[in-house]
């Protein structure tokens, strides 16, 4: 070889070798879950790279039946022929495959010189326009797995022998891939069917780590505890307990740590739906194999039930019963003579104690002077002496059946004794009784029913009496019917070919295929047509599909809906009519609109006059105390002039004084006439600022009155809502007035000593509710639901209007958006106010 050519080859192979390092990278770097695509890409790569045609990778199927086609690249110019198959068996191509299961490569530079012995193999490669092949075995766990193979429609392109070594390092980067991702894929089955199995275990499973933090539990737990698994997973106790239940967990585990084994010991759980739960823990510490502890596993049984009848029937039957309530299965043996106990078993001895040497009667059924009325001991020796029968019964004690077995026996020491069996049925009874139950259910419902039941296979299992109606057929005829590979709409003739159609998809027999069709096609026996609504389902009964229909016949409802249209034309003829009426009543409608404007423009003004009297009696009472004060100083200041008292210092000394108190009056002024300025916009405003302000208008009122307001809002933060502010203001004074004139009404019958109001606003979810409420005696029920209606009052005659709380729910809930409603409290009465919050 010549200087130029020795480079180009060296050339040629560094190339090579910088593919493959660069296939090796990608699959080194590739995750799991794009190594699928890696493993395509690098078949690709290598392919164009060699001037393959064709590169695949075949996969031995999980039944190792045969094997798939799992990866495949073409090249661009690749010819199409007769491929080969995506699944191979391992006997379709014997000369390849002896050697491929022997591990050996096959390296076929010309398909046409292959042997006599490999026919079927060149003829089908020539079939599908191959010239060369190179087939390489997939091993893993030293077992044939699969087949890496690249085709070549030009022999010029297949590598040459020098060649040849570099080729298969690259095919085994991408075996390594493949064994690499049946090897994820095994692991992550494994992981699967571990979960899968300790998911299948009924009681709650747990793992741990020495730090207490939860890295595996099956499906039992977290539907115990009522927390997805995701959220338990890298938690620990204090993450999912209560504190002082963590507390006691962690003690616990860390003594598992510490002192390495297994522990038994009774504690408690909180359940998912909140209730603590009496539970036994077992836990056991994971070793490595160096018996060094790397965690804990743990279960634990629900014993609350158990923990609750053992205390009951403690209290109400002693030891016995308490025991007797948590049998499983008992075992005792008795003298038939003296009906002493010769043995008994762990599980009755864990409920009476050591009983043996004691009577039977005395030990197992207390509260018998001798042998109990019932006991079998005559019954069996009348049978036979030497006890060759067996006598099995059951008996009801104390709220439970028990399903008893007994025989006579001769003992170890020759005697005659009694052996029996007990064990607890009365969940086999319950059940039975709500088998019976539900099938006189199912049969009440079922033959009273206006619905055709039918439920069929071959033929008809169960038909009800409306079946027979709708078909005019009798039960016995309809279960006589051939139903094979049929429907009910193929024996009874829809016309419908959409029916049809449909209803055939229920023949997949599928649990959960269904159909809902209705038609006028079911011709019943005298030959009359009906419209029916027929639901078809496949359900399963006894363990196989069964068609379950549901016929309900219609024909009396398209009757109606016939003759409904025809009402619905005529209908539409008279409201043609009716539309030249209400022309005239539209404009006698918009007078009666009007002239209730009118009125309700009148109660506004009403209602206004009566606020301002109400306020004026509220000057009344903040002016009475400053007057009387600046009373009291001119009679002062007289004095101090006849007495010669008055100088400089006296003066200033009364003007302060005297102007304090009129600045005093003026600000009142000032607030009694601000509160009643209507407000033309809504607009944000404070709640508590608001029933302050209406506080300190009414203050002295309800002082001079007697009546104590309490101000339970007093230390929470501002509230703010959207309104009329001082309409706000004019509800609450309404409110307060009303509850004011009951109290004075309560305390001058001698009903109550003291009076009060109290007011008080909390924020829920996002609405805000001010409450005012008084201990005035209530509303009589028989008025309550009227006191929000025009002109309507409690009051004589010349003390109310019956507009005030009428106009104060028309301020709420008309012009704020809000509700205002009234009921009664223990002694009084309470309304509320709801707005929405800002």
């Amino acid at each position: 070889m010549n200087i130029n050519g020795l480079e180009a080859s060296l050339n040629k192979k560094a190339e090579y070798e910088k593919l493959v390092l660069e296939v090796s990278s990608d699959m080194v770097n590739c995750g799991v879950a794009s190594l699928d695509d890696g493993i395509t890409s690098a078949l690709e790569k290598i392919g164009q790279y060699c001037g393959t045609t064709r590169a695949f990778i075949y996969l031995l199927s999980e039944q190792e039946e045969g094997l798939k086609l799992k990866y495949e690249w073409e090249s661009s110019d690749y010819l199409t022929g007769n491929r080969l198959s995506y699944e191979l068996s391992l006997t379709q191509y014997p000369w390849f495959m002896e050697k491929l299961q022997l591990f050996e490569m096959v390296y076929i530079k010309d398909v046409a010189t292959l042997p006599d012995d490999a026919a079927i193999e060149r003829e089908a490669l020539i079939t599908a326009n191959v010239r060369s092949i190179i087939l390489f075995p997939i091993v893993y766990n030293n077992m044939f797995i699969g087949i890496i193979g690249f085709c070549f429609q030009k022999i010029k392109n297949i590598p040459d022998e020098d060649n040849i070594n570099l080729f298969k390092i690259s095919v085994s980067v991408i075996v390594n891939a493949v064994v690499r991702k049946i090897a994820e894929d095994s692991l992550m089955e494994q992981i699967r069917f571990q979960q899968d199995l300790i998911d299948a275990i009924p009681n709650p499973l747990y793992y741990k780590d020495t730090k207490g933090t939860y890295i595996a539990c099956n499906k039992a737990f977290t539907e115990f505890i009522g927390i997805p698994l995701e959220l338990i997973i890298g938690k620990d106790d204090y993450n999912i307990s209560q504190k002082y239940l963590a507390d006691l967990y962690s003690k616990s585990d860390k003594e598992l740590i510490q002192n390495p084994g297994v522990q038994t010991y009774e504690g408690y759980i909180y359940r998912g739906d909140g209730t603590l739960h009496d539970v036994i823990f077992y836990k056991a510490t994971l070793k490595d194999k160096d018996g060094k502890p790397y965690g804990i596993v743990g279960t634990f049984a629900d014993i609350s039930e158990q923990k609750w009848l053992e205390k009951k029937l403690k209290d109400q039957h002693e030891r016995f019963i308490a025991v007797l309530e948590g049998l499983n299965f008992g075992v005792y043996v008795v003298d038939i003579e003296t009906y002493e106990i010769l043995f008994i078993n762990k599980y009755l001895k864990d409920m009476v104690g050591p009983a043996v040497g004691s009577s039977c009667w005395r030990s197992l059924h207390k509260g018998f002077d001798g042998p109990c009325t019932f006991c079998p001991i005559g019954t069996l020796l009348a049978h036979n002496e030497e006890g060759q029968n067996v006598h099995v019964w059951e008996r009801e004690e104390n709220g439970k059946w028990w399903f008893l077995s007994d025989r006579l026996i001769r003992w170890v020491n020759g005697r005659l004794a009694k052996l029996q069996f007990a064990m607890d049925i009365t969940h086999i009874k319950q059940m039975e009784a709500a088998l019976r139950e539900s099938e006189e259910l199912f049969k009440t419902l079922a033959e009273n029913s206006f619905t055709g039941v039918g439920l069929y296979r071959e033929h008809f299992i169960y038909v009800n009496p409306e079946m027979e109606r709708i078909f005019a057929i009798s039960e016995d005829g309809l279960k006589n019917l051939d139903m094979t590979n049929k429907t009910i709409f193929d024996v009874f003739s829809i016309d419908s070919n959409i029916a049809h159609r449909e209803a055939t998809e229920t023949k997949e027999c599928n649990i959960g295929t269904s159909c809902t069709i209705e038609t006028k096609g079911i011709r019943v026996k005298d030959g009359t047509e009906k419209w029916t609504r027929i639901y078809s389902t496949i359900v399963d009964y006894k363990g196989l599909p069964t068609n379950l229909i549901n016929i309900i016949d219609v024909t009396d409802r398209i009757q109606y809906e016939q003759k409904l249209q025809e009402q619905k034309n005529e209908l539409e003829q008279l409201n043609k009519k009716l539309e030249a009426l209400n022309k005239n009543l539209a404009i006698d409608i918009k007078h009666e609109v009007e002239k209730s404007r009118q009125q309700e423009q009148l109660m506004i003004q009403q209602s206004k006059m009566a606020s301002m009297g109400e306020m004026l009696g509220s000057i009344a009472h903040q002016w009475r105390q400053p007057l009387n004060a600046l009373g009291l100083i001119i009679q002062d200041l007289q004095d101090a002039y006849e007495f010669g008292e008055i100088d400089s210092d006296y003066v200033n000394k009364v003007v302060n004084e005297s102007m304090e108190l009129i600045s005093f009056m003026s600000k009142t002024i000032d607030d009694f006439r601000n509160f009643f300025i209507p407000t033309k916009e809504k607009k944000i405003f404070n709640v508590i600022e608001s029933l302050n302000e209406v506080l300190l208008i009414v203050s002295a009122q309800l002082k001079n009155s007697f009546i104590e307001i309490e101000e339970r809002y007093k230390d929470k933060k501002p509230i703010e809502v959207t309104g009329y502010p001082n309409e706000f203001k004019q509800v609450i004074l309404n409110i307060i007035s009303n509850a004011r004139d009951a109290l004075i009404e309560r305390k001058k019958r001698d009903i109550i000593a003291n009076g009060v109001i109290f007011i008080d606003v909390e924020e829920v979810d996002d609405v805000v509710k001010i409450m005012v409420g008084d201990n005035g005696g209530g509303v009589p029920s028989d008025v309550l639901p009227y006191v929000f209606d025009a002109y309507f009052t409690t009051k004589k005659d010349s003390d109310g209007t019956g507009i005030g709380l009428y106009m104060s729910k028309v301020i709420i809930e008309n012009n704020m958006g809000g509700k205002l409603y009234a009921e009664n409290i223990q002694d009084g009465a309470l309304f509320t106010i709801i707005l929405k919050n800002t």
